[in-house]
């Protein structure tokens, strides 16, 4: 919290990586077992895909929720000198900074997830939107946040149905 956005992207970094890493851990023992023209094949190219359109996903949550998330802990961190988007350039901004980038989540979930469970996933970020600019709600802003990364997991486990049983 001293140094400007820098905790709150590895944070988020962090859990962009989550639903990437089984499929790129596995990659390399799948190519020892199948070969090279494993990766030839069009579902495994579309499910690495899917993995890095999830990971960005996860990303822009939660970064507006660790942006919402200094606006909650905004006396305190002026108390203790931290430098976080609210304390710095105050909470309008952040607050706006935290809604372009769950926009931008929704416009992820549009693309890679397709519009019917897309705009589930935009009903629901649309709450947390609303949530964000009214003080009193922005404590349910990391139940929404869990809420919103369940769905995207929820999303894989259709995904995953769709493929092997069509």
């Amino acid at each position: 919290k001293r140094m400007l956005i820098v905790g709150n992207l590895i944070v988020a970094l962090m859990a962009a990586l989550v639903p990437m890493i089984p499929a790129f851990a596995a990659k390399e023992q799948l190519i020892m077992v199948y070969g090279q023209e494993f990766l030839s094949i069009p579902v495994v190219s579309t499910v690495y895909t899917k993995c890095c359109w999830m990971g960005l996903m996860a990303l822009l949550i939660v970064l507006a929720n660790e942006i919402v998330k200094d606006i909650i802990s905004d006396y305190g961190d002026r108390e203790m000198e931290c430098h976080t988007i609210a304390v710095v350039w105050g909470q309008t901004v952040a607050r706006i900074i935290a809604t372009v980038l769950m926009v931008g989540a929704c416009g992820v979930a549009m693309y890679a997830f397709g519009w019917r469970y897309g705009l589930f996933i935009v009903a629901v970020a649309g709450f947390y939107i609303f949530s964000a600019w009214k003080w009193q709600y922005t404590k349910y802003c990391s139940h929404i946040e869990k809420l919103l990364l369940l769905l995207s997991i929820g999303y894989s486990l259709v995904y995953y149905y769709q493929i092997f049983n069509a």
